[in-house]
């Protein structure tokens, strides 16, 4: 049967209002809910945000202290600088390294059956020290620190240049 121009495939299903009403009003709580959520997600969001900022008053305060500290510190806070070793036991660890270089010149001329020409070829040298090669047989070792300078040559007992040190020394060497 067909009324007017449509046909019975086209024309608007009229029967079941209750149901579409009842489905109609189901999709419209629906959205009404998911409007909800949406809103208290967001809600939600906002306090999680509102409370991890940090008050900028806060920052001032934390600012303003740490540049305090820094510029004025605390004299618990303040490392001084301790007292320059004195100039004899400055010499006395100069006599020491002067001693340990030699040492190290007089084990490589026993290999080497020779001087080194450089204080690298005997190893790596030591700081502060300068060696000079006189002749084949004999060498001057120079060490020098901010205060204090010592020359060694060859030719001189090296335990009387070094001291009682070299006592100590001397005996806690393994033959």
């Amino acid at each position: 049967m067909v009324t007017g121009p449509t046909s019975d495939r086209n024309a608007p299903n009229l029967t079941g209002g209750a149901d579409r009403y009842e489905t109609l009003l189901e999709v419209l709580e629906q959205q009404s809910a998911q409007a909800r959520a949406d809103r208290e997600r967001e809600a939600r969001e906002r306090e999680r945000r509102r409370r991890r900022r940090v008050p900028p008053w806060l920052l001032v305060v934390l600012l303003a202290g740490t540049a305090w500290v820094w510029l004025f510190p605390p004299s618990f806070l303040r490392v001084e600088a301790p007292p320059p070793q004195p100039v004899a036991e400055e010499e006395a660890a100069l006599r020491f390294a002067i001693y340990v270089q030699a040492q190290r010149i007089e084990l490589y001329r026993r290999e080497a059956g020779r001087l080194p020409e450089t204080l690298e070829e005997a190893g790596p040298p030591l700081e502060g020290m300068s060696y000079l090669r006189l002749r084949p047989d004999l060498y001057q070792l120079t060490g020098s620190t901010a205060r204090v300078t010592l020359t060694y040559r060859s030719d001189l007992p090296l335990d009387a240049f070094v001291g009682s040190g070299a006592d100590v020394v001397d005996e806690e060497r393994i033959p």
